[in-house]
Parts: C-alpha cells; sequence; structure tokens
C-alpha cells in the first residue's frame, strides 16, 4: 500500500466459516512465551491463585459480552452461539 506505513500481508489458514474475510491479525509468537512453575506455601498464597483465577474468569465474560454487543450492532448473528459456547465454558464448575 503505497503511501501508508501498514505492511500488507497475506495469510492462508483453516477457515471456521466458508467465505473471505478482511480483518486486523493479531500474531502470536508462542516461542517467546516463557511459563516458569512456582510452588504455593501457604494458604494465603493458595487463595491468592484462587481469586487471581476467579477474577479472570469474570474479566474473560466481560471481554466475551463486549465482543457480542459489537457483534450484534453489526447484525451478524452466526458467531454469537459460538461465543455463547465460550461463556458456558467459563460458566463450569
Amino acid at each position: 500500500m503505497e503511501g501508508t506505513d501498514k505492511e500488507v500481508k497475506f495469510l492462508q489458514g483453516i477457515g471456521v466459516s466458508p467465505g473471505i474475510v478482511f480483518s486486523k491479525v493479531f500474531l502470536l509468537d508462542d516461542t517467546k512465551v516463557e511459563v516458569r512453575p512456582y510452588s504455593l506455601y501457604t494458604k494465603a498464597e493458595v487463595e491468592y491463585e484462587i481469586d487471581r483465577f476467579r477474577n479472570a474468569i469474570m474479566e474473560s465474560k466481560q471481554q466475551l459480552e463486549r465482543i457480542k454487543e459489537e457483534i450484534k450492532k453489526r447484525k451478524i448473528s452466526e458467531p454469537i452461539s459460538i461465543i455463547d459456547a465460550y461463556q458456558m465454558i467459563l460458566d463450569d464448575r
């Protein structure tokens, strides 16, 4: 694209729906993710991690709800059932 600072790349993958889509893509390089295991020794540490996990679930639910609202504004209904499935997973004990 001449005159812009955006780089255009064509990516090909496995589609979940038929058709062609033009969208922003966020690429993750999983080779740069470092997971360090650690031990929890006290009850307070365990409770902190449980709270952190529950907060992450709540934040995920809020993010999915915002995505659903954006999809509804665009009057697209097909992806909503996929998001509903993810929300049910987050509600699963």
